[in-house]
């Protein structure tokens, strides 16, 4: 099984993930939308709040057919499968210059997120799909990650904010770099308390 990423309205992923996991519960899919747990103030309190990694989509794990395709294209609020740029229209101009035997037309309507990719997001996730809070220290502008889904991932780290408790990473997504938030505790001193 391979993974794939539903384009779905923001602030909906969560339903959409049991309405799609009604539709094919016979298929064997898996449907997760990664969080990071991160720190935010309100009213002058540090409280931990769980937003999506990457507001507006699902991840799906599935053997992709055009039956699972068009079930997830006929549910409302599902905007579309990414399929890595490639437009429907282009199958038209594909149909004129090759056999068709020899062309796998699906691949325009739904491509698999490359492995290294997912493999990178996994690994970040427990076992509620969640990135939690990572213990780094930092001495000397030097950033060592003691434990949590950080370690040794240093080079991911773009930056610190020590005073919000958040780290800037860098995640390769659908071909493109995306920097987002993720909390971190910052120890102090570098000591490994």
């Amino acid at each position: 099984m391979r993974w794939y990423a539903l384009f779905v309205q923001a602030g909906h992923e969560e339903s959409l993930c049991k309405v799609l996991r009604k539709k094919l519960n016979h298929e064997s899919t898996k449907f997760i939308v990664p969080k990071r747990k991160i720190p935010e103030r309100r009213n002058g309190d540090q409280v931990d709040v769980l937003r999506p990694l990457f507001p507006g989509y699902i991840l799906v794990q599935a053997h992709m057919n055009t039956k699972i395709y068009y079930i997830f294209k006929d549910t409302p609020k599902v905007i579309r499968m990414l399929n890595h740029g490639y437009l429907h229209n282009s199958i038209a101009k594909k149909r004129s210059n090759v056999k068709c035997e020899n062309l796998d037309y699906n691949e325009y309507y739904f491509r698999d997120i490359p492995s290294t990719e997912i493999r990178r997001i996994l690994t970040l996730l427990d076992e509620n799909d969640t990135i939690n809070y990572s213990k780094v220290s930092i001495i000397d502008s030097n950033i060592t990650v003691k434990s949590g889904p950080l370690l040794h991932m240093e080079t991911q780290i773009k930056k610190i904010d020590k005073r919000k408790g958040r780290a800037k990473i860098a995640l390769d997504f659908l071909g493109e770099t995306k920097v987002v938030d993720i909390g971190v505790e910052v120890l102090k001193d570098g000591n490994n308390e």
